[in-house]
């Protein structure tokens, strides 16, 4: 295992730095890569299941780290607060900075204060919940076996937004203005979109859940796997996982096998990258705040396996 190095945060009478992520208007959108010219693996950051961005910082819950990390984009990760789990399903920040964890061991949502370390219980009693989604006004979307709910902070209620038996919702994103859910069912390669103002669903991709592991294209070995299919030699089963949604509406798609596919807002399939590692297991995804070098229209990926484990930036 990678030997890491960690600076110890001090808490109390920490700065609190006024950043936040910039309300973008519809001129000044920024969009995802149509193609990948570009990847660099930041293996400062260890592996993880999930990770998000709040303000110029990325917040995990390394693997089997039982501690919250704080890393910018350069430098040491400083470390937070003390979070045991044997797994956690996702991670996103609220506008305060406080830390949202889906404990996927522990069926519970739990929020982690960002100024000490205060842990509250949200709501308990889940199955398993996957995946979470966090949008304006601090709109929270969870994913759990069977069903997908809303979750009111305040009071801890679900309010059920789809019902789906056999379905455990591994991938969740929101768009920017709140109004459209995007979620996968990563053992069948379904991707959905879900109008939250119309309560209308609609299957917008059906992606195959076979992925190629081992040398990547263009690599010594590797080979051409450009409109493949699950029969083809090598390919062994790799489900979906996260996703995201850029400024201008377009979802990114990752597959554990780490390629990524990216569905434009008139549902055109395109497969844009696959991550540089022979050891790899993608799980989540997300765009940057603008701030700190992590780039608004870049792509950050997490690979969560291996010497080459860490976060993936992917710009075109």
């Amino acid at each position: 295992m990678r030997a890491f190095s960690f600076l110890l945060l001090a808490i109390v009478g920490c700065d609190s730095t006024e950043i936040r992520t910039a309300e973008v208007d519809a001129a000044s959108r920024i969009c995802g890569p149509t193609s990948v010219g570009y990847m660099s693996t930041m293996d400062h950051i260890a592996p993880s299941e999930e990770f998000t961005f709040f303000e110029d910082e990325l917040l995990n819950i390394p693997d089997g780290g039982d501690v919250t990390f704080r890393a910018r984009k350069f430098g040491t990760p400083m470390v937070g607060f003390p979070y045991a789990s044997r797994e956690i399903g996702a991670v996103r920040a609220l506008a305060d900075g406080d830390l949202l964890i889906a404990d996927e061991a522990e069926g519970t949502i739990v929020r982690l204060g960002r100024e000490d370390g205060s842990i509250e219980v949200v709501i308990s009693g889940l199955e398993r919940p996957n995946s979470m989604a966090v949008g304006p006004d601090d709109q929270v979307f969870v994913g759990d076996v069977d069903r997908l709910f809303e979750l009111d902070l305040e009071t801890g209620e679900p309010a059920l937004v789809v019902s789906l038996p056999g379905v455990d919702f591994d991938g969740l994103a929101l768009d920017n203005e709140g109004k459209t859910l995007y979620f996968n069912d990563d053992l069948t390669g379904s991707v959905w979109r879900q109008d939250l103002e119309s309560g209308v669903r609609t299957l917008i991709a059906t992606l195959d859940n076979f992925g190629v592991w081992g040398p990547r294209s263009g690599e010594e070995g590797g080979e051409d796997r450009s409109g493949s299919t699950g029969s083809d030699p090598g390919r062994w089963e790799a489900p979906l996982d996260g996703m995201a949604v850029d400024e201008c509406g377009n979802l990114y798609v990752v597959r554990m096998s780490g390629e990524i596919f990216r569905i434009s807002t008139d549902d055109v399939v395109t497969h844009i990258a696959e991550l540089p590692s022979e050891d790899v297991l993608a799980t989540a995804a997300h765009f940057g705040t603008g701030f700190g070098g992590w780039e608004r229209g870049h792509l950050y990926v997490m690979n969560r396996r291996g010497v080459e484990g860490g976060v993936v930036e992917l710009r075109e």
